[in-house]
């Protein structure tokens, strides 16, 4: 019998996945760069500050917006599947 993926699982992965580079980003201390803002400039050669600035700001807003919905989206569906599978009487 062929086991199918169920659709919170992959919408809990996709949530971690999504995570994952800004806590890269935010490990290898790319947090510094972001106050590039306030024009305060670490220091170093700006354009790479500007590209880590970028790359942690946009990771950042990803895993900000993008991962707590996909998990509330993964628990919702998960409880809303055992709902069903209740009422219907299958295992």
């Amino acid at each position: 019998m062929r086991r199918t993926v169920r659709a919170p699982v992959i919408l809990l992965v996709l949530a971690i996945v999504l995570a994952m580079p800004f806590a890269v980003f935010h490990l290898l201390g790319y947090r510094e760069y972001v106050s590039a803002l306030s024009l305060t400039l670490p220091s170093g050669d700006w354009q790479a500050c500007q590209v880590r600035c970028e790359a942690y700001l946009i990771t950042y807003f990803i895993a900000l917006l993008a991962s707590p919905i996909l998990l509330i989206a993964s628990g919702l569906l998960a409880c809303w599947e055992r709902l069903l599978r209740g009422k219907s009487g299958t295992p």
